[in-house]
């Protein structure tokens, strides 16, 4: 007798903190015998399981625990048993250089250089001593790099899920035939539908370079998703329609976060309380519509699930903000952050070209701020009956009232009561 073996923890193969969308309907017996198989066959692509002969089973942590339990103690280390001793998930910014100029861009740029290739490699040497899963490679625009294939190879080899977020302008065969076989998931930025749609918010001239990576990415059978960008006035159907022709495996709502060059284009662009309600429902339709397709939504987003039960919740693994608990971010200069969308200094844990990732994640302070926020927000998002699986975006509480454990002023159900507030009023 044989069976599945998986290293314990907790992954995803594509390269944002999200979480996947289910359809609230009862699954049947057949419906769940198939998600078991169709899961048990994604992790072994992606090299989390492994066929092998029979041991005794590991005992499992108590059901009442949200993250999973070290397996000894580490004398030397501060974290508590119920935090993981490193993050699941590295995002790691190759370069802070882009080939395109969007509007929307979060990426502050450093004058500092980047990484060069042997840094890179040191790092994910650490990272699987540590027992990351995955590497999430992005930027800028990582395809910028001449040692991207070489890279996530060398990732890959050393047990790592590389993934790549690119905008896709710069695909080519050759640069895809260095990765293929390595990369576990390419995930394209699209805005929209159509060249209009997607420009809004997206260089001018982008929006057929993307489609033709598409074309190439499934001409050439490699894995990717797109992230669409939900702002006020898209069509998030007909966008993730577009994408689904094209042979996209996964579709991923991501929320808009402050720009880094536009202080206004945050105001100016996100979703209006509606928009959020009808992105729900778009959300339900599609899955039912296209069962094979993973749909998805950024941390940011969690909100939108506020109907479900805590224990639906912590059963589908839904949880809102990682930063600094399952995640990680590192710039391209090796500095240190609980989330990519922080830049302010106050937020920097550390750089790995000065110290070990593994020491920053167990003694950065910042970090802690992260992992200890929950009884210190305020607010709406204080007593919201999902605070402990959401917590709201601490970007955009940030951003917005420069009161980290504010609640997060662009949340559904905060923006629903400050109107029905206001109506009142009236």
């Amino acid at each position: 007798m044989k069976i599945m073996s998986c290293r314990t923890g907790y992954a995803t193969d594509h390269s944002s903190s999200t979480y996947e969308f289910y359809s609230l309907d009862q699954p049947t017996k057949e419906q769940k015998e198939a998600d078991v198989q169709e899961l048990a066959e994604r992790l072994i692509e992606h090299r989390f399981l492994s066929i092998g002969e029979t041991h005794d089973p590991l005992p499992l942590p108590p059901v009442n625990v949200s993250f999973v339990h070290r397996s000894s103690s580490c004398a030397s280390c501060p974290l508590p048993p119920t935090y993981l001793s490193a993050p699941t998930t590295v995002h790691l910014s190759l370069t802070e250089a882009c080939n395109l100029d969007c509007p929307a861009c979060y990426v502050l740029k450093s004058k500092d250089p980047p990484l060069n290739t042997s840094q890179v490699e040191q790092l994910i040497n650490e990272l699987a001593e540590i027992k990351v899963f995955q590497l999430a490679m992005g930027g800028g625009e990582p395809f910028l790099r001449n040692d991207l294939g070489h890279l996530v190879r060398y990732a890959r080899q050393r047990g790592l899920v590389p993934n790549v977020t690119t905008n896709g302008t710069l695909l080519t065969r050759e640069r895809l035939a260095e990765i293929k076989g390595s990369v576990g998931q390419i995930q394209l930025s699209l805005n929209g539908y159509d060249a209009e749609s997607h420009e809004t918010h997206r260089t001018p001239g982008s929006f057929e370079k993307t489609l033709s990576a598409m074309r190439l990415l499934r001409e050439m059978d490699v894995a990717f998703g797109v992230n669409i960008l939900v702002t006020r006035g898209s069509d998030f159907s007909r966008t993730a329609r577009l994408a689904v022709e094209q042979g996209a495996r996964q579709v991923n709502a991501l929320r808009p976060k402050p720009a880094a060059n536009d202080t206004e284009w945050f105001h100016r662009y996100s979703p209006l309380p509606k928009e959020f309600i009808k992105l729900r429902r778009e959300l339900d339709r599609l899955t039912l519509e296209y069962p094979e397709v993973r749909f998805t939504v950024d941390s940011a987003l969690v909100f939108l699930m506020g109907d479900l039960t805590n224990d639906e919740l912590q059963a589908h693994a839904i949880y809102g903000c990682d930063a600094g608990v399952r995640s990680i971010a590192v710039r391209a200069n090796g500095q240190v952050y609980p989330c990519s969308q922080f830049s302010d200094r106050e937020f920097c844990a550390g750089d790995v070209t000065e110290a070990g990732l593994g020491s920053i994640w167990r003694e950065a302070a910042v970090l802690w701020r992260f992992r200890e926020m929950t009884p210190k927000l305020k607010g709406r998002c204080s007593i919201c009956n999902v605070r402990d699986y959401c917590k709201g975006c601490r970007r955009i509480a940030y951003f917005v009232t420069g009161d980290f454990y504010a609640k997060d002023p662009g949340c559904l159900q905060a923006m629903s009561e400050q109107a029905a507030i206001g109506d009142q009023a009236k």
